[in-house]
């Protein structure tokens, strides 16, 4: 069973979740990979970039588990170079693979954050990481694409 925390924590990346996929379901499939929906990235680009950032969010807070320690928490250094990276590499994944992998790591992300102990959830750089990295990059780019899409209405 979830603690009170925790289940807190799961329900906000959910609620925020079902936003995403609402407005990624909202994209005809011919809009996918148009540019100029965050800059010069298309949607397609913007659903590699959040399972990266899903995998990062995974990838810190399970270095930071074992020791305790505060600095396997920290961001990349560059982000804006990171995010560039990330994108042309998997910008070349056809896009079923692309989406496959957004499922896969969410359910994974999920699983793992629910095997996280609740005092290392109550952690502000914990929580922060889970926060930023999760449901408050979905609830950004739910918000972007359905500005991008209206735009594209008027």
């Amino acid at each position: 069973m979830t603690a009170p925390h925790q289940q807190d924590i799961l329900s906000r990346i959910e609620d925020a979740w079902r936003e995403l996929r609402d407005a990624l379901d909202a994209v005809p499939t011919e809009r996918l990979d148009e540019a100029g929906v965050e800059g010069p990235w298309s949607v397609r680009d913007l659903i590699g970039h959040i399972s990266t950032w899903e995998d990062q969010a995974v990838e810190s807070i399970g270095r930071y588990l074992p020791r305790r320690d505060l600095t396997e928490l920290a961001w990349v250094e560059n982000i804006d170079e990171f995010n560039t990276r990330a994108v042309a590499e998997k910008r070349v994944t056809p896009l079923a693979d692309l989406m496959a992998d957004l499922e896969r790591t969410h359910t994974g992300l999920l699983s793992f954050v629910e095997g996280v102990p609740e005092d290392a959830l109550s952690v502000t750089e914990v929580e922060a990481r889970i926060r930023i990295d999760t449901f408050a990059h979905y609830a950004e780019h739910a918000a972007t694409i359905g500005r991008w899409l209206a735009r594209g209405q008027a």
